[in-house]
């Protein structure tokens, strides 16, 4: 399993069928997780100020029929001690969304934890 981050508004406005964030665009592929840890440490480091209701992805890999790529990021990158993170390259198919959580948070935005 792999975990994506994504604004409660973004994910329950969007239309049905595959997701495809509109970072993809700039990105060329969809930011993922391997674990909750890895994920809380992104959260706090890069999405603290995301306003509202912030929800995690839990996506089986066998399940998309998009690319995953498990990479490093840049060396500049703060989280470049991080081994690799699973990049999507292409839209997450809906089927293989096996579960939709709550990122707990702080009121200054700060993430506790999912659930």
């Amino acid at each position: 399993m792999i975990l994506h981050l994504v604004e409660a508004r973004t994910w329950h406005g969007r239309p049905p069928g595959p997701y495809l964030p509109d970072a993809y665009e700039h990105d060329g592929f969809i930011h993922c997780t391997g674990d909750e840890a890895t994920l809380l440490k992104v959260a706090n480091a890069f999405y603290r100020s995301l306003p509202g209701e912030v929800l995690v992805l839990v996506i089986d890999e066998a399940r998309l029929s998009s690319e995953v790529r498990w990479e490093r990021p840049p060396g500049h990158d703060p989280l470049a001690d991080t081994p690799a993170f699973p990049h999507v390259h292409g839209p997450i198919d809906e089927d293989s969304v096996v579960a939709v959580q709550t990122f707990r948070r702080t009121p200054d935005g700060t993430y506790l934890a999912i659930g």
